[in-house]
């Protein structure tokens, strides 16, 4: 983590999927990029530090490092954001009915396969990896 990077968390929801496949896939999205508002952000300057699975609330709790002014704006002004992941089209050869995250896409407009989530912010990474499950 560089010293312009601010923390963030958010909970991603996969409602139809499995339980055991979005348990299985949520570590993939870490270190991933991110789409912002149909834009790629600068990797690694901006990415999922990393994900977990939350089983109380059945989602994916994600850490997302960030420089970007605009994520930065969504918290500040509180702004509705929507988030979802996008899957990998190429199956694992090993497990190919598993799910694979890429990326992760946010956006301030509704998406498909998106859900409204709240972006967080937190003062320290340390104190987000205390959060996770």
């Amino acid at each position: 983590m560089n010293k312009t990077q601010k923390v963030y968390m958010l909970k991603l929801s996969f409602p139809d999927f499995s339980k055991d496949n979005v348990l299985k896939a949520a570590r993939t999205l870490s270190r991933k990029p991110i789409v912002l508002n149909g834009r790629r952000l600068q990797h690694p300057s901006n990415e999922v530090f990393c994900s977990e699975y939350d089983e109380q609330s059945d989602e994916i709790q994600v850490i997302l490092l960030s420089v970007e002014s605009e994520i930065q704006e969504i918290y500040e002004r509180k702004k509705r954001v929507f988030a979802t992941a996008t899957i990998s089209k190429n199956p694992s050869f090993v497990l190919p009915h598993l799910l694979n995250f890429v990326e992760l896409v946010l956006s301030t407009k509704p998406i498909k396969f998106g859900h409204e989530t709240t972006l967080n912010r937190i003062q320290d990474l340390d104190e987000a990896l205390r959060m996770l499950p």
